[in-house]
């Protein structure tokens, strides 16, 4: 808690700093920021963590423990208009990362060109692949703690662009994207995976017509880098030439050069005391099932307070593939058969989770949220559960974690 504390203040301060060199009659600059104060809770045993999403180490919070390091964050952007049609943009952010530190990193920087309601993007930017994408980390801009359904990597240095045009009654909204992936991340028992340099793109359809937004987009990834393991020298590529389907092995637990396709359609509705959405998506490549989510959440305003529930289903099916050697042959044969079981379970998630919680917008650019999720999970990726490498993988069966969490969230 105290490392949260230090960082985010630090940002914080470097923003005041940044401000302060600005004068007030200087409209060519501005100042603009978000953050949260967040804090999680459980008290499942068995040494199971909790983290927000697969970004984040796998040290996370222990049951027990009131932990407000998986949530907090702070973000700050400098925008400095150039002229009517450019402007340049620099986001510094602090969140906790794969390396369990809270160090800033530059999210977003880029130079921006705009013509009405047109505009195109080169730098360092934020991939867009889902409803509100652009906005994960943006608390006070969900109505929830956390969005439902996150993609990961999402920075990427490129070009993208968008344009709004009439439609009808309503307005339509194309946007395309392109570049290098930037980003670390960690399954759950694996060791960290840099996705940099991987190329990727796509594209998205959005209309909104009277408090309604619908959208379909498509995006594609082609990973670089492998995993360490299947690296000349390394553990599992020494073992898998000895299996009998070694070959069909290596081709599922394979990175390099893999090519994942998302597709994703979702539904929002935000007008008088009403706001929710829906969304299905889907996650397809060679040799691995296609993972597909569903979601729906919605909230009712009172005034000041919104109570909201939020439910999620993330599948994919459990096809595992053989190594070609007969359990019961020995003790190590049968050992290599359950890691290699378990090790493809990692990038699988079975996990149904289902909310409620309560949105109290107390002042301007201000939200206090308290939520309680009661989750069911058989294959996950926020949640660390060493019992689950235990028992054998293909007869692992569910589990459920109640997790309880309260954020103060703000942009400035």
């Amino acid at each position: 808690m105290l490392r949260a504390s230090v960082a985010l203040a630090m940002i914080l301060y470097a923003a005041m700093l940044s401000a302060a060199e600005v004068a007030p009659a200087d409209k060519r600059f501005e100042l603009h920021g978000f953050g949260t104060l967040g804090a999680v809770y459980h008290n499942a045993p068995g040494g199971i963590l909790y983290r927000r999403d697969i970004s984040q180490t796998v040290d996370g919070a222990r049951a027990g423990h009131l932990s407000s390091e998986q949530d907090s964050m702070l973000g700050v952007q400098v925008t400095s208009n150039l002229n009517n049609q450019f402007s340049a943009s620099v986001q510094v952010m602090s969140r906790l990362d794969v390396y369990d530190t809270f160090a800033p990193q530059i999210s977003m920087a880029y130079l921006k060109f705009q013509e009405g309601e047109t505009f195109v993007r080169l730098g360092r930017l934020v991939a867009e692949t889902y409803m509100k994408g652009d906005s994960a980390e943006v608390g006070y801009a969900n109505l929830l703690v956390r969005q439902p359904i996150v993609f990961y990597p999402r920075m990427f240095e490129g070009l993208d662009a968008e344009t709004t045009q009439p439609l009808g009654q309503g307005l339509l909204r194309i946007k395309g994207a392109a570049g290098s992936m930037v980003g670390k991340l960690i399954s759950a028992g694996g060791p960290v995976y840099d996705t940099g340099g991987s190329r990727g793109g796509g594209g998205a359809v959005e209309y909104s017509l009277s408090g309604w937004t619908g959208r379909f987009s498509v995006y594609t990834l082609k990973l670089k880098n492998e995993l360490d393991a299947l690296q000349p020298g390394g553990e599992l590529a020494a073992a898998l030439p000895g299996l009998p389907n070694g070959a069909q092995f290596f081709n599922v637990a394979s990175m390099k050069d893999r090519r994942l396709t998302y597709k994703l359609l979702g539904l929002a509705y935000d007008a008088g005391a009403i706001q929710g959405g829906a969304g299905w998506s889907a996650l397809s490549t060679h040799d691995w099932p296609v993972a597909r989510s569903l979601y729906a959440f919605a909230g009712y305003r009172i005034e000041q307070l919104t109570p909201y529930f939020a439910y999620s289903v993330q599948t994919t099916p459990r096809q595992f593939a053989a190594t070609g050697i007969p359990y019961g042959m020995s003790a190590a044969t049968d050992a290599l058969n359950q890691v290699l079981a378990q090790g493809q379970t990692g990038v699988w998630l079975n996990q149904t989770d289902f909310g409620l919680g309560m949105r109290y917008d107390f002042a301007r650019n201000k939200a206090l949220k308290f939520q309680l999720e009661h989750i069911r999970y058989q294959d996950p990726q926020s949640i660390v559960d060493p019992g689950l490498s235990t028992a054998p993988a293909e007869t692992r069966g569910y589990k459920v974690l109640n997790l309880y969490s309260i954020a103060l969230d703000f942009v400035f």
